[in-house]
């Protein structure tokens, strides 16, 4: 496996967006399903456990933490509930953890914690296969890669799109702005997709089976793209390719956007105005409580459509704003004084 990775902070490229983009709230984030052939049923949860761990933390180094392989041993008092369900003729079982403890666990590992809400992330690779041809893997493309692409995001809970190649995007980007990673059409192209962050990829076969990736990433910030992250990785499938990847982005995200969480909780309270129904008040409960940084949430008053919730907090303040700056219906008020105060948009 070849592996190369830096952090760039270069390559500032001003956009006019006419879309603003916004992080996708991931259902179903703590429920695994786990192939069990050839697995014991209590090898089959490990693993399911091992995979809620890096879908949290986007670190394989967290399997090795002594505090997390002494929890593995006690898998079940971090579930909730398991079941099975069967699929082409295989069993799958299908495992349901407790959110808070998981996220308690990789803290006291020492990770940051990336919760519910993710940054969206449009990917444009340009493949050149064995023989020479040329293509941009869409989601209309024939052959393993996009599926391979979606299956490894979904594995680690990342919301991803694929471009669909249609006439809108091939009259914006050629073969040639994706393999020579060219970021000023590419991010033009994706402004459709509302993607928060766009990967640039040029894989190319080395022979004998054997792939490689070179990709950037980049990140938006107000109205330019960032370039903050790229790397160069190798495998013989697709599948080890496409794991590699998106344990690189998982990894980034949860360093940006994660929650450094700790077991001595500090509390907060934050005001959230606007919230006219018992369903959005109990809407905006459960998005508070969903965020890492966050332990407990309760109501503390009422008044009008106005809502006085108290926190107590895991992580620090300056993470709970970062957590509530990708949530679009949790819009801050300037000049609220010390106190945290939203409005909330439906």
């Amino acid at each position: 496996m070849v592996m190369r990775y830096s952090w760039l902070l270069l390559c500032t490229l001003s956009l006019l967006l006419t879309s603003a983009a916004q992080a996708v709230e991931v259902s179903k984030l703590y429920t695994v399903q786990t192939d069990e052939s050839g697995l014991t049923q209590q090898q089959a949860k490990q693993q399911a456990f091992s995979q809620m761990l890096l879908r949290l933390s986007g670190n394989p180094d967290v399997l090795k933490s002594q505090v997390v392989n002494q929890a593995k041993r006690n898998v079940d008092d971090y579930l909730l509930g398991f079941g099975r369900r069967n699929e082409q003729g295989s069993s799958f079982l299908v495992t349901h953890f407790d959110g808070h403890l998981m996220r308690q666990l990789v803290a006291e590992a020492g990770y940051p914690v990336l919760g519910e809400l993710r940054p969206r992330t449009a990917i444009w690779i340009a493949q050149r296969g064995p023989q020479g041809q040329q293509t941009i893997i869409s989601d209309q493309s024939t052959d393993d890669w996009p599926q391979q692409i979606t299956s490894q995001a979904g594995a680690l809970a990342l919301p991803v799109i694929l471009p669909l190649l249609d006439l809108e995007d091939l009259q914006q980007v050629k073969f040639s702005d994706v393999w020579g990673m060219f970021i000023e059409p590419v991010a033009q192209a994706s402004q459709r997709y509302r993607a928060d962050n766009i990967v640039m990829g040029r894989l190319q076969s080395l022979g004998s089976g054997v792939w490689q990736l070179n990709w950037e990433l980049y990140s938006r910030s107000d109205q330019q793209f960032i370039q903050v992250s790229q790397g160069t990785l190798g495998d013989s499938s697709s599948s080890g390719l496409m794991h590699q990847l998106m344990l690189q982005l998982a990894g980034y995200y949860a360093k940006d956007f994660g929650a450094q969480t700790s077991t001595d909780l500090d509390t907060l309270d934050i005001s959230v105005d606007g919230l006219t129904t018992m369903e959005q008040l109990i809407q905006a409960e459960r998005l508070l409580k969903g965020l890492p940084t966050v332990a407990s949430v309760g109501v503390v008053q009422l008044s009008g459509d106005k809502v006085l919730f108290h926190l107590g907090l895991s992580g620090s303040k300056p993470e709970l704003i970062q957590a509530l700056a990708l949530d679009r219906r949790f819009s801050e008020e300037p000049f609220a004084g010390k106190n945290l105060s939203y409005q909330w948009q439906p």
